[in-house]
């Protein structure tokens, strides 16, 4: 399954190819950066099977090539690809790698069939607010990614966590919930949410899009 969305006329320009690695089971993913000015940082969030999501940023150019081992979840996988400065921009990767060395890989049905997705989820009903008012957002993690000091904070687009200071945040200490972020001192403009591990910067879900106006 394929999912894709964005705009032609956004001025970063990312993309996401997958390759399936039949010999040893694994699922390839090349990222690159095809802007001849900009970087730009990719997030790869697994929607089904627990992995931690990760970042990566690509300057002008450049090209990165990951590799997942699909060992655990016997092939299969579900994975959306978002970026920090693009709040358009989405891939979503799902299906199943047939595996010629592992045919064990083969007769296993999706182990997520019929049960609870495990991926941490951060949703809002208002991404838009109007100056001075508060942004309330939805948050959701697995059992196996719990902290009482995973955090949610908002940022300026493009801008990644651990590269400066969130502009606002708060803990987000419960496997789920709701909370209100304050963003009164904050301009009108174009900001995104990240959903971030344990007192640091390892995004839980991909970033969500917040303007103010």
């Amino acid at each position: 399954m394929r999912e894709c969305q964005g705009s032609s006329t956004a001025t970063n320009r990312p993309e996401v190819q997958t390759i399936h690695d039949t010999v040893n089971g694994k699922l390839v993913l090349p990222l690159s950066n095809t802007d001849s000015n900009q970087t730009c940082t990719l997030i790869i969030s697994d929607n089904a099977y627990g992995s931690m999501s990760s970042m990566h940023t690509l300057v002008a150019g450049q090209s990165l090539r990951l590799d997942y081992s699909l060992s655990n979840s016997f092939g299969w996988h579900d994975f959306s690809v978002s970026s920090s400065n693009d709040t358009q921009f989405l891939r979503r990767l799902a299906g199943h790698v047939e595996a010629t060395a592992n045919n064990n890989f083969n007769s296993r049905c999706d182990p997520r069939i019929g049960g609870k997705r495990s991926a941490a989820r951060l949703s809002s009903s208002t991404p838009q607010i109007t100056r001075g008012s508060n942004i309330t957002v939805t948050y959701e993690v697995a059992q196996a990614q719990l902290s009482t000091k995973n955090w949610i904070g908002v940022y300026a687009v493009g801008v990644v966590p651990g590269t400066a200071n969130s502009l606002a945040w708060q803990y987000a200490s419960s496997m789920q919930g709701n909370l209100k972020l304050n963003t009164a001192n904050l301009a009108t403009g174009n900001y995104m949410i990240w959903y971030l591990y344990n007192d640091a910067y390892t995004a839980l879900a991909a970033p969500l899009a917040l303007t103010i106006v």
